[in-house]
Formats: C-alpha cells, structure tokens, sequence
C-alpha cells in the first residue's frame, strides 16, 4: 500500500503548487536562524513538496512547511559553524514568530 502512494505522489509532485509566501517563510526562517548556506531553504521547500504529493494535496500549505523544518534544518550549523545547530524548539518558535508577523501585516 506504501509503495502505492509512493509512486501517486512522485506522479503528482511536478503539479504541487508552492504559494510564494512559502518560500518568503522558510527564507525569513533560515535567516532568523543563522542557518548556513541556501541548501537548507531548497531542501525544506522540496520536501514539504514531497509531504504534500504524498498527502495528495495540490497546494504545500505552512502546515507542511513547519512538519518537515526540523528535518531540513535541525542539523545545519549556524554563522559559519561556529554556532550549534538550532533545535527543534528553536526552530517552530522561529516559524511562529515569523507566521505571526506575516498574519499581522496581511
């Protein structure tokens, strides 16, 4: 059965919609963070993406954004290695500042 949604979701992942206010969230995120380097960014996107095909939405919501953020961002290491990766509790309380800031400027 896995394999089934498998193979549904890599058929509908070229036709998942990521809204640009996705990409101005993780991009804020990572900055807020200290994150190094863009990889972070692309591979949050790209796996909300991936969540959201296998889910068989259409659209990647900030829902599958924050659930895949700790995965594509708790292991960078931040201001040029000098700093800890952030943790988990770091991260979700960075997308709620964010996310709240964005609701609060429309």
């Amino acid at each position: 059965m896995l394999r089934q949604e498998i193979i549904q979701a890599r058929r509908k992942l070229d036709r998942v919609v990521i809204p640009d206010k996705m990409l101005e969230i993780v991009v804020r995120a990572c900055i807020a963070l200290n994150v190094d380097g863009h990889r972070p960014d692309i591979v949050n996107i790209r796996a909300a993406k991936t969540l959201t095909a296998l889910e068989g939405k259409s659209q990647v919501t900030i829902e599958d954004v924050v659930r895949v953020s700790g995965m594509a961002m708790g292991f960078r290491t931040r201001r040029g290695g000098f700093e800890e990766p952030a943790t988990l509790e770091e991260i979700d309380d960075v997308f709620k500042i964010i996310i709240d800031q964005i609701k609060e400027t429309g």
